[in-house]
């Protein structure tokens, strides 16, 4: 038989040793699944950094389109169209050629369109032209006149409905010089009588409204 205080004096060290690889196996573990955690969680922040790169990327081709497109408008411009409600539907009723400026404003540049005539503009500005303003839905001449800087320069000439001059204003660098009647006689010659002051003024102020629209014409009384 064997001595049991043998034994257990034999068994002692196994325990112990059985106990500390137990222990150092447990410690292994948790420190290879630290490890796999950390691993893991790098390999998230990879994926979100590779994301926001490829969100980057996007965000600056988008821009270079963005920018393309500005640079085009800055240069070629475009054409902003305008509709009223007539009818129970939408109706167009003009047409604007624009540009964007330096200062990222857009400004009509080209051909202002509309169904009773039409404007030319150079970077928001008016050019110097000959103006004629029609009658909606006719070609029947309202007003013909110069434009000089902007302003209301020269001869403007008014015309009744039946296309025959009526008045003629005089304007010198957008400033009212004079209005005359009009009276074209049996031989069509035209006789012009000159208005007085109040009432050539009072003539003017009234034709105001037909220029509302063009907030860029300096055509004062």
């Amino acid at each position: 038989m064997m001595n049991t205080r043998f034994a257990s004096t034999r068994l002692a060290p196994l325990a112990i040793s059985l106990t500390l690889l137990a222990t150092l196996t447990g410690c292994y573990k948790s420190d290879f699944e630290a490890e796999k955690k950390k691993t893991a969680d790098l390999q998230t922040q990879i994926d979100a950094i590779k994301a926001d790169l490829n969100n980057a990327s996007k965000r600056a081709a988008d821009g270079q389109v963005a920018i393309a497109e500005l640079n085009k408008l800055r240069t070629t411009g475009g054409v902003m169209s305008t509709f009223g409600w007539t009818g129970g539907q939408w109706v167009l009723v003009g047409q604007d050629s624009i540009r964007l400026n330096d200062s990222n404003v857009f400004v009509r540049h080209g051909e202002r369109k509309r169904e009773n005539g039409s404007l030319r503009f150079i970077d928001g500005k008016l050019a110097d032209q000959t103006f004629t303003l029609n009658s909606s839905g006719s070609a029947a001449k309202v007003v013909e006149g110069s434009i000089k800087g902007g302003k209301a320069d020269g001869i403007w000439t008014w015309f009744s409905k039946d296309g025959k001059p009526t008045n003629r204003e005089t304007f010198a660098d957008g400033k009212l010089v004079s209005v005359e009647r009009i009276t074209i006689g049996k031989d069509n010659k035209p006789t012009y009588t000159k208005l007085p002051k109040a009432e050539a003024e009072k003539f003017s102020k009234a034709q105001s409204a037909r220029f509302a629209a063009i907030s860029e014409l300096d055509r004062p009384v």
